[in-house]
């Protein structure tokens, strides 16, 4: 999907990876939303403007790419994201958020991506140049897990694979029960030979709070 101007004036949904598309398993290149999109769902987990889930475990990485969307997104689920809500094995690079996501009971809740769920060994994620403004709120009992970028970076493998968020910054204001960072919410590694990158990247969030 190429050049495109996207406008979706509201969402009530109760199936699984809500967004413009469900599963972003191919290419979206140069997407704006034409307005603020609104999305509210009490649907299963994964929630994001553009798509519930970006990738398919062990296929070739699906790229996302100069793609700025504004909305808000209420939900009660998890993975809730300005661009995708759950990204498995995918680019998403030179993209911005204008978001506001209030999770009402929600873990895992980023201004690009929710987060990365890596079912497979060979499943990366790899962020680069993107950033986020506006607010992001998780839920308020013992809900964790809120990041400018991402909510959650999980494990990059076991062997050989390492996920990268690179040259990204957020100016959204953030709150949560815990975990809450400017970049990433929490950082999670399984390999014992690689290791998760973050770098070159700037937390200007207008605030952080944990509750």
């Amino acid at each position: 999907v190429t050049d495109v101007s996207i406008e979706m004036t509201g969402v009530a949904a109760t199936i699984n990876q809500t967004g413009i598309y469900s599963e972003n398993g191919k290419v979206i290149v140069n997407a704006t939303s034409a307005s603020g999109e609104r999305i509210s769902t009490t649907g299963a987990n994964g929630v994001g403007i553009v798509c519930g889930t970006c990738g398919v475990s062990g296929n070739v990485p699906s790229i996302i790419e100069n793609v700025h969307m504004e909305g808000k997104i209420t939900s009660s689920k998890h993975g809730l994201g300005g661009i995708a809500g759950i990204i498995i094995n995918g680019e998403i690079s030179k993209c911005s958020a204008d978001i506001v996501i209030e999770g009402t009971s929600s873990n895992k809740c980023g201004g690009i991506v929710g987060y990365q769920n890596d079912a497979n060994n060979s499943d990366v994620c790899t962020i680069t140049n993107c950033y986020s403004k506006g607010s992001i709120k998780g839920g308020t009992s013992n809900q964790q897990q809120v990041g400018g970028i991402i909510g959650a970076l999980h494990e990059g493998g076991t062997t050989n694979s390492t996920s990268t968020i690179q040259n990204c910054y957020s100016l959204a204001s953030l709150e949560v029960q815990r975990c809450a960072g400017g970049i990433v919410g929490l950082v999670g590694n399984k390999g014992t030979t690689t290791m998760n990158v973050i770098e070159g990247c700037i937390a200007w969030n207008s605030s952080i709070k944990t509750t």
